[in-house]
């Protein structure tokens, strides 16, 4: 799928109200703002930890499973820590159409409730230093405020040291499982 068409043909509003009966169900205030307005408001001073979503493909001998990873936004996630933790023989980052297919949101856009979309949650433990998240909310540019002592409780992610500790580059981009 090309991303130009498939950000003309995605459909945000869907994934929004799932991500807004998540939060009604656990009794949390939403705060969903545009990126740069969280970004400006917040800052990097703030008890804040700015995550990304990526979705992985665990290949194994005789099956294929995918699980949602919550990682530090400027740190790169190291799949073969990914990989040997679930005793898989490769690891990959899903690509466009696997992502779209599994959780109808974009890469970049995949909320970080894996209870939606059937996946198990794996985030990376040096995000739990801080007492709230902003992750995607499944709106292009738009984050959501998630009080990770809830979210921990209620979507029971597994607890990983995955993220490199080497900062992502400029323009760098993820290694994803060609089609």
């Amino acid at each position: 799928m090309h991303r130009a068409t498939a950000m003309r043909n995605y459909r945000w509003k869907p994934i929004r109200e799932q991500v807004k009966l998540w939060y009604e169900r656990q009794q949390l205030a939403l705060l969903e703002l545009p990126a740069v307005q969280l970004a400006a408001t917040f800052g990097a001073t703030t008890a804040v930890a700015h995550a990304r979503t990526l979705i992985i493909k665990l290949r194994y001998q005789t099956r294929v499973e995918f699980i949602l990873c919550i990682s530090p936004m400027e740190k790169r996630a190291n799949l073969t820590n990914i990989r040997k933790e679930f005793g898989a023989s490769t690891a990959w980052i899903a690509t466009m159409g696997e992502v779209v297919s599994r959780t109808q949101s974009l890469p970049g856009c995949v909320p970080a409730f894996g209870s939606l979309f059937g996946l198990p949650v794996v985030i990376d433990v040096s995000l739990l230093k801080d007492p709230f998240m902003f992750a995607p909310s499944g709106r292009p540019g738009h984050a959501v405020c998630i009080p990770l002592n809830a979210f921990v409780g209620i979507e029971r992610p597994r607890l990983l040291d995955f993220a490199s500790h080497e900062p992502l580059g400029h323009g760098e981009s993820l290694p994803v499982e060609s089609a």
